[in-house]
């Protein structure tokens, strides 16, 4: 073979390798670009909200960001994904907004919840996710996104929740004793109360407050506070009192304090009070049925401005005062027996100094 003949095979050799090599060149682009050829998914779990202004909880759909490319057999890396917050006054939360798509994993579920604020109005959103870099620039596309309509709901008005439903506290106050039955003006005695709670429920910051006539009270706080009364408690309260006056003086113990259960003040219609009388003339009294017949005042004066006055007639006065109670008792029970002391005893008596209250009186 002449050597002219071999030069020219060689030359179209390089020809056709030359050829191969352009054609190779430009084969390998168009796969790169098959490659980034990406086709984006977006799935919502619901396309309608609907939110309560002001709800802090808001509502929530899923949403599903899927990747594919062009072709489907083409080349797959780790792609970086980054979810786009709309920007406006609806607030979005993902509880992912960045993740990695790749051949094993080509969608990822994001949880989205959306919350509006006060005088927020309806309106569509569109959520979408991009391609990013290495350092997390948004890069390659977006695709068209999910759109979700928002309906924005009133506040409900709230429903007052109605007070508890429990037993009721009841104080009763006893006054159980008086130190003196007869004091002096200017003496003092001591007056001794109980407050119970006869209720079913309980009483806190009970307290016992003390009136009286003719009397001012020298010691003991005024209301007594006596703490908390659970049902069937008792509290024990005592005052001191001086004698300002001669008379009749009347003493009474009320009891207040608070439900435990509704913390309102327990009602009037809850509580008993007690009242007592320094009433002298008991076998009188007795006699008459009642300790404001004026035959009684007659002899209350006379005791008051006559015997009170002398040693001798205050001693009678005591003495007649631990003696008469039992005798007074026997009369009240008997209507017949009250007759005969009223008309043989006490009207003669009461009769006769009335007669001579210009002697006596001031």
């Amino acid at each position: 073979m002449s050597g002219s003949r071999l030069w020219r095979k060689g030359v179209v050799f390089a020809l056709i390798v030359l050829m191969l090599f352009v054609a190779a060149a430009m084969l390998i682009p168009a796969a790169g670009a098959q490659e980034y050829n990406p086709h984006y998914i977006y799935e919502p779990s619901s396309t309608s909200l609907s939110v309560i202004a002001g709800d802090p909880g808001g509502a929530s759909f899923d949403l599903t960001v899927g990747l594919s490319f062009t072709p489907s057999a083409g080349w797959w890396v780790d792609t970086q994904m980054v979810v786009v917050v709309p920007e406006d006054p609806f607030s979005f939360v993902f509880d992912q907004s960045f993740f990695t798509l790749n051949q094993a994993t080509q969608s990822q579920v994001v949880h989205v919840t959306v919350t509006a604020p006060e005088g927020t109005t309806d309106g569509s959103r569109t959520i979408k996710a991009k391609m990013v870099d290495g350092s997390g620039s948004p890069s390659v596309g977006e695709g068209a996104g999910c759109t979700v309509s928002i309906t924005v709901l009133e506040a409900p008005t709230p429903t007052p929740t109605p007070p508890p439903s429990c037993p009721s506290p009841h104080l009763t106050a006893a006054i159980t004793d008086i130190s003196t039955s007869a004091p002096q003006v200017g003496e003092q005695f001591t007056v001794t109360a109980q407050v119970t709670n006869t209720g079913a429920g309980d009483a806190t910051d009970v307290t016992a407050t003390l009136g009286c006539s003719l009397a001012s009270i020298v010691a003991g706080a005024n209301p007594q506070p006596l703490g908390n009364l659970a049902s069937g408690q008792s509290a024990i309260a005592n005052w001191t009192l001086r004698c300002d006056a001669k008379g009749r003086t009347v003493i009474t113990v009320d009891p207040e304090g608070i439900d435990a259960c509704s913390l309102l003040p327990i009602p009037e219609s809850n509580t008993d009070e007690a009242s007592n009388a320094i009433t002298q003339c008991f076998i009188a009294t007795a006699a008459y049925g009642t300790s404001t017949a004026a035959e009684i005042d007659t002899l209350r004066a006379f005791r008051d401005e006559v015997l009170l006055e002398s040693a001798l007639g205050s001693q009678l006065v005591e003495w007649y005062y631990q003696t008469s109670p039992p005798v007074a008792d026997f009369i009240s029970e008997n209507s017949l027996l009250r007759t005969i002391v009223r008309e043989l005893v006490v009207d003669p008596i009461a009769s006769l100094v009335k007669a001579t209250e210009a002697i006596w009186g001031d």
